[in-house]
């Protein structure tokens, strides 16, 4: 019975089928009841194209492959006549088989049958337009009236989408306007002294405190523009106490020096050493930013579009130009995420991620030449005097290359003189190579390859040569060291998991070491999982071997909500290491801040056979100083600590006052000055004139606010370099008040405040109408661009005209003024030149008329 049942099943689904495929075999036989017609395929704004279609039944049927060639959707057409393409919307595989009738979206199969597809010839069959715009999926309507066809819903379809691209490339690319503001400059002043600023530490134990307290101190000061420095530090009852002091000169503009060091300071060159003489050289005190371009390599056909984002800002938009093409990219010193979107013309897109590293130290711009000359005595090792020599050359756009001389000195009047060549090259396949020889001492080379930031490798190698002159390592032991390190950020668990291994190989005649260590880096909800392995080797000269395994695992919490409240401003933190030679602890950290000023940090250690020893360490930010006191108790109750207090002292001479800050502020700058409201416009604050307090001055990215009497400063500026000093409007009380210079670019000196007072202007409005000039009855003009320029001056102001063509300008600075239209369809005369006044709450000019004429084509 069972077997029959089987049988009678096998027969009616082989019937069913044969009966289906004897009707698709039947599909040609069966379009006498459709009439050819062409139909337009319109997809507006952007692509129209004709197809010859069937009609029956009033249902248009379309060909495939010349309708996909229209929306731009690429397909392929196999050897058995299968249609292959993908849906742009969703990326879902679609079949359309002729020789069986069938469709096939991802898994799904079915057989549409003769009312819905046709095969004709040696063409991609037809489709009902409704299957053929579900399986695009878009929406389709059919105009018999118009024989047209419309394609909606298509924001997916490569031309809609391209069209987007280009709208979007024109606003994020377009080139931004001058702003006449940023005009002020101010350069860089050189007093014979001006203002002074000291930091000091003090470090006090808890056990001796006279006899174990130290100190720290420096004095900076501005003499010619430039800084001058002295340290101080040593032991505040008794002992030695070390003291130093330099000039520092800078010169931003000049190509043959910009720094000059007199006094303590450091040689220039690979190897900086502390030295007591003369550094000059024209290295820039801050480097820019921007290295220059880069030819990158990009992979992808010819006439394909490629989207590069640097840092995930979109800076250029290239068209490929034949396969493996190269483009310029503007790059910057530091890590470079490049990232590129390639759009193909049928709707492909390709994405690729690479990253480009450059270090300052090892890269310069094709074409730089850089050097640096110090001279001096020796504050390290056996050495009397030296001196140094430095050349650095780009040579081209990723090599660069060094070479110089550094010459020693000893107390018998010995001389060694040690040439030393360098280079790093940009290699490709996101690879950088360097290396450098110092004769009679070291050589080194090193390969780095990490092409994205998922991924990456480093191998260094460094040999020490025997008999190194004037060095504190033992003589004659010469030592090779090898370090390799690698990391990868595996696709697991949404790309939460980071692996990481390092290796290093020391050898010498004093004996070998190798350490080896993997670790697995996890991100949860809660924080960062860590667990990790090393291997430790020490082998003496006399073969002796000592070997050390060990086992860890670390937790980092981060403050979160999803634990409570209490852990919204927590930092958790705590490792657990265990030895196979019965060593192990167990360390935790929890950190809390108090408010915005203070921090707690409590510790716990334990390890095997040794009782818990507690950790409490203070951080205390109170403005005028910053507070840390570090304190242990041991199991045996025994207690340590240290207690520190820092902070700085800056001084105004001009205004006799000192200003007291958490510090540090050596080698640092400042902008001060007083912001007034300037009723007269004469740009001094008059006996009769306000000052204005509550106004916020931007210097840079620091913020002040002006106090009582108009007076802000800030006192952590970088020196020398050009820092933008603005007012922020939304913090004056009216409206209309403006500022007299809105946006200052300046030099600040070191150690020192430069003033910069800020007059604000009591401005007014002006108001007029633009209408249409020769007409009856005056019609007001709206959407016209209208400038109001100054007189004498590059100020202008533009707005829009409302629907009855009005106009209206805020926050007109006290001057001369003119109007004029700013449209290419319209044009007028300028208006005749009016004055606003300095008026006590703001001018007002009304009743302006500008006539328009329509342009000539």
């Amino acid at each position: 019975m069972k077997r029959l049942i089987i049988a009678s099943c096998v027969s009616f689904a082989v019937a069913v089928s044969s009966s289906e495929a004897a009707s698709a075999q039947m599909v040609p036989r069966r379009d006498t009841t459709f009439e050819a017609a062409l139909l337009d395929i319109v997809l507006a704004p952007v692509r129209a194209g004709t197809v010859s279609a069937l009609r029956g039944d009033n249902r248009a049927l379309l060909p495939v492959g010349p309708v996909l060639e229209i929306l731009e959707v690429a397909y392929a057409v196999s050897a058995d006549g299968v249609t292959t393409f993908t849906r742009p919307s969703d990326g879902m595989q679609i079949r359309v088989d002729r020789s069986t009738g069938s469709v096939q979206e991802g898994r799904t199969h079915r057989v549409p049958g003769g009312r819905f597809m046709v095969v004709r010839g040696e063409q991609t069959p037809l489709l009902d337009a409704s299957l053929l715009a579900t399986l695009l999926g878009v929406s389709m309507s059919v105009d018999w009236s118009e024989l047209r066809v419309r394609v909606t819903n298509a924001d997916s379809l490569p031309p809609l989408q391209r069209m987007r691209r280009v709208n979007r490339w024109a606003q994020v690319l377009a080139p931004q306007p001058r702003d006449p503001s940023t005009a002020a400059y101010r350069t860089l002043q050189r007093p014979l002294a001006d203002g002074a600023m000291f930091d000091y530490l003090l470090s006090v134990p808890t056990q001796a405190l006279r006899r174990n307290a130290v100190f720290s101190t420096a004095l900076g000061a501005s003499v010619l523009g430039g800084s001058l420095e002295a340290f101080a530090a040593g032991n505040v009852n008794a002992g030695p106490r070390e003291v130093t002091g330099s000039w520092l000169g800078v010169w931003r503009a000049n190509p043959w020096m910009t720094q000059l060091r007199l006094g303590d300071g450091l040689t220039s060159g690979p190897r900086a050493r502390a030295v007591r003489g003369v550094t000059v050289g024209n290295t820039p005190f801050l480097r820019p930013l921007e290295y220059g371009t880069l030819p990158v390599s990009v992979r992808g056909d010819s006439a394909w579009e490629v989207e590069s984002y640097v840092n995930g800002r979109l800076v250029r938009v290239d068209t490929l130009r034949g396969r493996d093409a190269s483009i310029p990219m503007l790059a910057r010193y530091g890590s470079n995420v490049i990232d590129r979107i390639a759009y193909g013309p049928l709707g492909e897109v390709r994405r690729t991620e690479q990253l480009l590293s450059l270090t300052a130290d090892e890269i310069l711009p094709a074409g730089a030449l850089e050097y640096g000359v110090s001279v001096g005595e020796c504050q390290f090792g056996r050495c009397a005097q030296t001196a140094n020599i430095d050349l650095r050359a780009g040579l081209a756009s990723r090599l660069s290359a060094r070479v110089g001389v550094e010459g020693e000195v000893d107390s018998s009047r010995r001389v060694v003189a040690q040439p030393y060549v360098g280079a790093t090259w940009l290699a490709p396949g996101a690879m950088t190579v360097s290396g450098s020889l110092l004769t009679r001492s070291e050589a080194t080379a090193s390969l780095r390859w990490q092409p994205t930031l998922q991924r990456g490798a480093v191998i260094a190698q460094s040999h020490r040569m025997r008999d190194v002159p004037f060095s504190d390592v033992v003589r004659g032991a010469a030592g090779d060291r090898t370090d390799a390190s690698a990391f990868a950020r595996l696709p697991w668990w949404d790309d939460a998991m980071l692996v990481s291994a390092s290796w290093r190989d020391d050898r010498s005649a004093l004996g070998a070491t190798n350490r080896a260590r993997i670790g697995v880096g996890l991100r949860t909800a809660f924080g960062q999982l860590y667990p990790y392995a090393e291997a430790h080797r020490r082998r003496e000269p006399d073969a002796r071997e000592a070997r050390t395994r060990a086992y860890g695992l670390s937790l980092y919490s981060l403050p979160t909500r999803r634990l409570g409240s209490l852990a919204a401003g927590t930092w958790l933190s705590a490792t657990a290491e265990w030895r196979d030679n019965a060593q192990r602890f167990v360390t935790g950290t929890v950190a809390r801040s108090l408010g915005n000023h203070l921090r707690l940090d409590a510790t716990v250690t334990a390890g095997a056979g040794s009782g818990p020893v507690f950790g409490l360490r203070f951080y205390g930010d109170i403005g005028v100083a910053r507070l840390i006191s570090s304190n242990t108790l041991s199991a045996d109750s025994k207690a340590t600590g240290s207690h520190q207090v820092q902070g700085s002292v800056y001084v105004d001479p001009r205004r006799g006052r000192m200003v007291l800050a958490h510090g540090p502020l050596l080698q640092r700058s400042g902008v001060r000055g007083q912001v007034y409201l300037d009723m007269n416009a004469n740009g001094r604050l008059d006996r009769e004139e306000m000052p204005l307090a509550g106004v916020v001055v931007r210097v840079g990215g620091v913020a002040a606010v002006t106090d009582s009497d108009g007076w802000f400063l800030t006192t952590d500026v970088l020196p020398f370099e050009p820092v933008l000093v603005q007012i922020e409007t939304a913090s004056l009380e009216s409206p209309l008040w403006v500022a007299t210079v809105e946006r200052l670019m300046l030099e600040p000196a070191p150690n020192s405040a430069r003033r910069v007072d800020i007059p604000i202007l009591p401005g007014g409005v002006v108001e007029g109408q633009v209408t249409l000039a020769g007409a009856g009855a005056p019609a007001a003009l709206a959407g016209v661009d209208v400038r109001l320029e100054s007189v004498g001056t590059n100020r202008v102001m533009t707005v829009t005209t409302f629907s009855d063509g009005a106009f209206a300008f805020l926050g007109v600075a006290p001057g001369r003024y003119r109007i004029r239209l700013d449209s290419p369809l319209w044009a007028g005369a300028a208006s005749d030149t009016f004055d606003v006044k300095p008026v006590a709450n703001g001018d007002r000019i009304r009743g302006l008329l500008v006539r328009a004429m329509r342009r000539s084509p």
